[in-house]
């Protein structure tokens, strides 16, 4: 994890559950359903935080980053791939809709 920094508190279930909250964040602002103006966004918010505090309490692991950018570009690459996760449902039911 950290070698040679003395940490007294373990970060790595924090930053796992950060990792997939920055997930379901990006999830449900585009799951079809879920992520339209008529759901408020303090339930999506709830939901999301209540997802992802499930899983790192099941044990969900993640690499711990070597530095602040490595972080911002893990978090970032999360939400990305979780809001692709949500765009790409919504693509298929257009089609079908057509």
């Amino acid at each position: 994890m950290t070698e040679g920094l003395a940490l007294p508190f373990d970060y790595a279930p924090f930053w796992a559950w950060f990792l997939l909250f920055a997930r379901f964040s990006g999830l449900l602002t585009t799951l079809p359903g879920i992520g339209t103006e008529e759901v408020p966004m303090t339930f999506r918010g709830t939901l999301a935080l209540m997802l992802s505090a499930i899983l790192a309490i099941a044990g969900i692991q993640a690499p711990f980053p070597s530095g602040v950018v490595e972080g911002g570009v893990m978090l970032g690459c999360e939400y990305i791939l979780g809001y692709v996760m949500g765009v790409i449902p919504q693509l298929i039911l257009g089609a079908l809709a057509v």
